[in-house]
């Protein structure tokens, strides 16, 4: 399976995931990783008016402009992907 969800919390990546394991670790996940990780989606749709495409987004899928993002994580995604 693709690797299209990337969760990074203070400042480090904090887990690669499948768009389904995604789904199940955001229902799992606790409060503070909730709260306070971004993750960046990489074309994530299961139908063409569903689900959110590339970008960076909080975990309640509220889009983070790229300004807002920490400038130690864009060169860590770029090496990852």
């Amino acid at each position: 399976m693709t690797i299209n969800c990337y969760v990074f919390y203070a400042g480090n990546l904090y887990g690669k995931y499948t768009p389904q394991q995604f789904k199940e670790y955001k229902s799992t996940c606790g409060l503070e990783i909730y709260n306070g990780a971004l993750v960046y989606m990489n074309e994530f749709r299961s139908h063409p008016v569903q689900g959110p495409i590339s970008g960076w987004y909080r975990m309640d899928w509220i889009p983070v402009l790229i300004e807002d993002v920490p400038k130690e994580l864009r060169p860590l995604l770029l090496l990852l992907t």
